[in-house]
């Protein structure tokens, strides 16, 4: 995201916007698949669908499409930047995780996808030359996915609709489930917002409108109450004039919304508090789920049961139910719990550093923003989304999903935020 030097010369000049319209039509190309997915109006979701041979081909030539990008046209200080020794030693990590399982060469296949999709969204970060051209991909893509959604909705209601199910009839746009609608809608609407504040008004107006609709019509309450809180959090550095104002909000947040979620199964009080507010309340019977996932982590909390292993029927059927559960959670195909996945994969110590990686780290790097309107308007974009995004993970599980578009979300505002912690967006 740096300005090109623009030769003299009219030839000179026709090569420079050349090579401009190139690098923001492949960033778009990769944005608008990695939120679109490969598998658009997939109805029934079974869990990381990274698997599909499809899925490989179409987010292996992403990356090799980031690759080339990053050689061509990335300054080599750039590069050195995306190889945090943090990721690449969570990368390590997973890798590391697939000898817990049965079946380790598959279990590798999974993690060297992952990493596929993180070198993806690099690419979609460093291809534009500057902050106009990243607009410029990111409003292209998100209008595709919001053209795409309501073509769905309103002209084959089968296809962007729930029908037949405990959803019918709500939104689910291009997505699998009315839940991961809300919250990629909710990434679209601070995208809508960031392009308005530099002054793309109508186009921002309209993402805004458009995804804001659709979030109410997904009928997802957490998405629509998330997307208040998560903006006003962010946009409390400017009320308050305070840089470190929305990083301490962002980690309260996430703090109370863990204690009062997964941690009312460890702590009492916590529970004892929802009960009071809310009774009855199990989070749509993540309860039981979580205290399974927990009792299972007992014997493997140093190593975890490895990447993505834990939930395959080979190693559930090994695993008794408590008589005093209501269901049986070893039908799940997730914890509906980000963060305990993580610690179900590669154990406690990994997701210490899976949570540097994912929270600390950008937190960090949202500090270090240099000024400019560019830089921290754009810093403001990534930090709602991830946000918004990590507080979601604490109800539902994506995390290093590889083909999952709230994945690939994630960590395009992680490179994002550890781009701008070190250079200016122009």
């Amino acid at each position: 995201m740096s300005e090109l030097a623009v030769p003299a010369g009219p030839r000179s000049q026709a090569s420079v916007e050349a090579v401009y319209a190139l690098r923001t039509l492949l960033a778009t190309l990769i944005l608008t698949v990695g939120f679109v997915s490969l598998t658009p109006f997939a109805s029934i979701y079974t869990g990381d669908t990274g698997g599909n041979v499809f899925n490989q081909l179409g987010y292996g030539l992403l990356a090799v499409v980031a690759l080339v990008g990053h050689l061509v046209f990335t300054e080599r200080r750039v590069v050195r930047s995306l190889l945090r020794p943090s990721w690449v030693l969570l990368v390590a990590w997973f890798a590391f995780s697939a000898f817990q399982t049965a079946d380790p060469p598959d279990t590798l296949r999974g993690v060297v996808f992952a990493t596929i999709s993180m070198i993806a969204a690099t690419g979609a970060l460093c291809l534009p030359p500057d902050g106009r051209s990243l607009r410029i991909a990111l409003g292209v893509s998100v209008l595709v996915v919001l053209g795409l959604s309501y073509l769905g909705v309103v002209v084959w209601p089968s296809l962007g609709r729930h029908v037949g199910d405990v959803h019918d009839g709500l939104w689910r746009g291009v997505y699998s489930h009315k839940n991961v609608a809300g919250a990629a809608m909710a990434v679209y609407f601070f995208a809508g917002i960031y392009m308005f504040r530099m002054g793309n008004h109508t186009i921002g107006a309209l993402i805004a409108v458009l995804s804001a609709l659709f979030i109410l019509r997904t009928g997802s309450k957490t998405s629509l109450g998330l997307t208040g809180i998560v903006f006003a959090i962010v946009m409390s550095a400017h009320v308050l004039r305070q840089r470190a104002a929305p990083v301490l909000l962002s980690l309260a947040a996430l703090l109370g919304a863990a204690a009062f979620t997964v941690g009312t199964v460890i702590f009492s009080w916590s529970h004892d508090v929802v009960q009071m507010v809310a009774p009855g309340t199990s989070f749509t019977g993540r309860l039981e789920l979580w205290r399974f996932a927990l009792d299972a982590l007992a014997s493997h909390g140093w190593t975890g049961y490895g990447f993505g292993a834990f939930w395959t029927p080979v190693n559930l059927v090994q695993h008794e139910v408590p008589m005093e559960f209501a269901w049986d959670p070893r039908g799940a195909v997730n914890a509906h719990q980000g963060y305990l996945d993580l610690a179900l994969s590669i154990g406690w110590p990994g997701l210490v550093l899976a949570l540097w990686v994912l929270v600390g780290a950008p937190m960090r790097s949202y500090l270090g923003v240099g000024p400019g309107r560019e830089s921290t308007r754009l810093a403001d974009f990534f930090l709602m989304s991830l946000l918004f995004l990590l507080l979601n993970a604490l109800l539902e599980s994506f995390f290093f999903e590889r083909a999952n578009t709230l994945w690939v979300m994630t960590f395009f505002c992680v490179a994002g935020l550890n781009l701008l912690g070190r250079f200016r967006a122009e």
